[in-house]
């Protein structure tokens, strides 16, 4: 025996056959499936056939055409623009972590300025 069924014995009730709520359910089911089908069927109906000239067809479509083009744009300039600030603010932390060039034993920072010979002065 079910639970539901022990329970309609102890209130004293009649029990339910267990056949019947699904016949009542699948009755109710199929009901609200025939409703719903008819809300849609109302909803699409057609309105008949709107005669635009070829030039208004092409205004209308491709005004969304060009939104998404300048969308696309915007984002990349966008990006491009971050990803620079970051690539410099990335060279400019590498930088102060290198050794001075003077560490390298190259020449000197300071330099004799270049002068003239003494040949042709008089």
């Amino acid at each position: 025996m079910t639970t539901e069924h022990t329970s309609a014995i102890k209130r004293n009730e009649p029990a339910k056959n267990p056949a019947e709520d699904l016949m009542s359910d699948a009755i109710e089911a199929e009901h609200t499936r025939q409703q719903a089908m008819q809300l849609t069927q109302e909803q699409h109906r057609a309105r008949g056939v709107d005669w635009v000239r070829p030039t208004d067809l092409m205004a209308r479509h491709s005004a969304t055409v060009a939104g998404r083009g300048f969308d696309f744009n915007a984002n990349l300039a966008r990006q491009t623009r971050t990803g620079i600030a970051n690539a410099s603010t990335k060279i400019t932390q590498r930088v102060k972590q290198l050794p001075p060039l003077s560490a390298f034993g190259g020449r000197s920072s300071s330099r004799e300025p270049v002068t003239r010979g003494a040949v042709g002065k008089s």
